[in-house]
Order: structure tokens, then sequence, then C-alpha cells
């Protein structure tokens, strides 16, 4: 399924931008051609995966504008359906081509907000699909969205909530290689604050934090006031309505970015004979007393490796003889035992020892724990008189997280 999207640059947009193409013989419009069914294939799985930091879709771009407005694109159609595949799309395509006539006038990014898009084409529901059907009404709304007329375009007008609430949640991944030793060779993590804000009327939110400087390469929601935040260091910002994305942040200072788990291993290959040994061990390092679960430890065995005969003290095991891909889920970590694997390798006989060990990566995530030491301080609201209900989460996870041995 290829979609051409056209779009047409602005001046305004170059300069704000890089330069578009500075050959005098170009002139013909930016094209973006985004490949729906190759994307959702990508894994298996999702087209987009915000943490992965990747946007498979995008196979050629003319202008480096297109690329922003396909990551606002793919992020409201998974606001829309709750999982952007390819399935999904299929199902969902006269929705789809209608979100993309609105998010584009005459070739020019226009709305990209989910929630005023929402007002512009309905959600696809299974009530609303078998009304569609029988009457031959389509998800078009009948009045233009109120936010389009105000000067806060990201929120509509007249919202109205019996329970009003705000949460947060602060999401860390970090991406690491240690060496053998444990020395950690690079580490660094991206983070990102998402927001779900159901509040009544207008309201003007500051969110303050207890260490700012932490925080590096910033990139914010466009309702936040830039200004304040590079004078004062406090978010200022008049939220949308609904789920979005407040800000993504990345640290890497290596000094600032603590290893929460570790890794003892003991693998050997004998330049002679049919036998290796393998053993490793996972525990907690700097977790703050918090609890790592979700643990899985994957490792790439070299060609020589035949089988492996292994026992884990928890979780359970598998080795595919084809790949030769070893998969250990561990769960949860009980620092008071700590989970091993350990056992033999069977070698090809004759075969060279091989150059380097294998490398081990790891998967798992931290609840309530920000492991670059972010933490919020405060959340106040102006504007309006009712006392909102307040939630900060924080969650840590491992993104390419690499042992070496």
């Amino acid at each position: 399924m290829l979609c051409y999207i056209f779009i047409k640059p602005r001046e305004s947009m170059q300069r704000a931008w890089l330069p578009l193409s500075t050959d005098s013989t170009d002139n013909q419009t930016p094209v973006l051609v985004v490949n729906l069914s190759q994307a959702a294939q990508e894994k298996g799985g999702p087209i987009l995966n915000a943490m992965d930091r990747q946007v498979p879709p995008v196979t050629n771009i003319v202008s480096p504008l297109p690329a922003v407005w396909v990551i606002s694109m793919l992020l409201c159609l998974q606001d829309y359906f709750g999982v952007c595949s390819e399935p999904v799309i299929k199902d969902n395509v006269v929705v789809v081509y209608e979100v993309l006539e609105e998010m584009l006038d005459n070739g020019f990014p226009l709305a990209t907000e989910s929630n005023i898009l929402k007002e512009l084409i309905k959600p696809p529901t299974i009530l609303r699909t078998v009304v569609n059907t029988i009457t031959g009404s389509t998800n078009v709304g009948d009045q233009l969205p109120t936010g389009q007329l105000s000067v806060v375009p990201w929120r509509r007008t007249g919202v109205k909530y019996t329970n009003n609430e705000a949460y947060f949640d602060v999401v860390e991944e970090i991406d690491a290689i240690i060496d053998k030793s444990g020395s950690t060779v690079t580490a660094e993590i991206q983070g990102v604050i998402d927001a779900c804000v159901k509040l009544t009327g207008m309201p003007d939110l500051t969110l303050s934090f207890m260490n700012p400087r932490l925080l590096d390469d910033v990139s914010f929601h466009p309702c936040v006031r830039f200004k304040r935040w590079e004078s004062e260091r406090i978010l200022s910002f008049i939220p949308p309505d609904g789920n979005f994305r407040l800000l993504s942040y990345h640290v890497s200072a290596q000094n600032l970015v603590a290893i929460p788990v570790y890794v003892k291993h003991s693998i050997s290959f004998r330049d002679s004979g049919s036998l290796g040994r393998f053993e490793i061990t996972v525990g907690p390092k700097q977790t703050m007393g918090k609890t790592i679960e979700g643990v899985t430890v994957t490792s790439q065995m070299p060609k020589g490796v035949l089988n492996m005969s292994l026992t884990p003290s928890q979780g359970t095991h598998t080795f595919d003889p084809v790949t030769k891909m070893l998969s250990w889920d561990v769960g949860k970590i009980n620092p008071q035992k700590l989970p091993s694997l350990k056992g033999t390798m069977g070698l090809q006989v004759g075969a060279s020892k091989p150059d380097e060990n294998p490398t081990i990566n790891l998967q798992f995530k931290i609840q309530q724990l920000a492991i670059s030491g972010l933490k919020v301080n405060r959340l106040d609201m102006y504007g309006e008189k009712y006392k909102p209900f307040k939630g900060i989460k924080y969650m840590t996870k491992a993104g390419k997280f690499q042992v070496r041995t």
C-alpha cells in the first residue's frame, strides 16, 4: 500500500528548517513516499515505536520538513486506532485518507493535533461503522473544530469533565555498552514525558522539576512557552485535551547515567574437545531499592556451537540450533537470590576457537524510577477554581543494553 504525499515548501518553512535542494534545475514539489504495508511488516508489528526512535515508513524524503510531519501523522494514527499496523490500516483505509486530507491543506501541513482531528474526523467504532454502512454517512464532522479558530489551536473550547485529572508519565530508556570487566564504555538516556490531561475549561499549568539542569537536547510540544523554560527552567503551558507528549529529552553525560543491572559471566571455548562452559548471573546495581522486572537475556552464539545444555535457577530458556540464538526469560530479580544460567555447550569437532566471545543483550524495566534522577517538584494550575487530581508515574526500561564478554 503506497501513499504518495505531496508537500509544498513555504519560504517560512524553508527558513525555519534546512533549505531544500539548491539545484536550480530541481523545481519539483517535494514528494514523500510512505509504504504503509512494508512499514507495518517491520518486525511483524506496529509501524511506529516511539522509543525505537526510528521511522521506517519513510522511503524517500526530498525535504527535511516532511520527516517532522510524518512523525506527527503516525502519532495521530496511533492515537486514532490504538495500534498502527497493516491490518488496522487496511480495515480503516477510508478513515486514514480522511485524516490525511485534513492534515494537509493543498499540500501544506495544517492540522496535526489529534484532539482537533477527532472533531473533524470521528474515530471509528463498531456502532459508528454499522450506522455509516446503513445510512451511507461518513465520519466527517458537521462543524469546524472550535480550537481551529482560537489562539490555542491544540485545545478545543468548552471542555467539561465530571472528574478533572492530569497524569504525567516520565519514561526513560537507557542505552549502554558494558565491557567484560564491568566498566561502562558508553551510556545515554532517552526520556519522554507523556501526559493525559482531562481538565474542564482552559487551565494554565506549570510543571517544575527538582533538577531540571539534567535535561539536554529537549524537544517540546508546541503548547510549551519556551521563553519561560529558558529563563526559569519551568514548563508553562495550556495543555491539549487528552493524550499528548509534553516533551522528550536526552541525557548523554556518562557521569549522570547510572547502570541499574550487572551481569557476571564466564564463557569459555576450548581449543580442543567438544564441550565449552557457559555461566551468567544477573543482579541489581543502582536501582534505589526498586525491583527490576521483565528481565530478558539474549545472546547470539558462535556458529561452532551445536547445542547447549543449561540449567536456569529461575525462569525459562531456549536455544535455537539453527539461528544459534540463546534466550532466557528471567522475569523479576530477587536480590536475595540472584538468577543464574549455567551449563555446557556442545561444540563442533575440529572447529577453531571463536575470535571473540558472544555479547549479551538485556531487556528490563523498573517501575517508579527515573534512572537519570529526574524528579517532578510540583504541578500547579491557574485560570480555573477547581482542584484537579494529579498523578506522576516514573518508569525506566532498557533500550540497546549490551554486555561484552
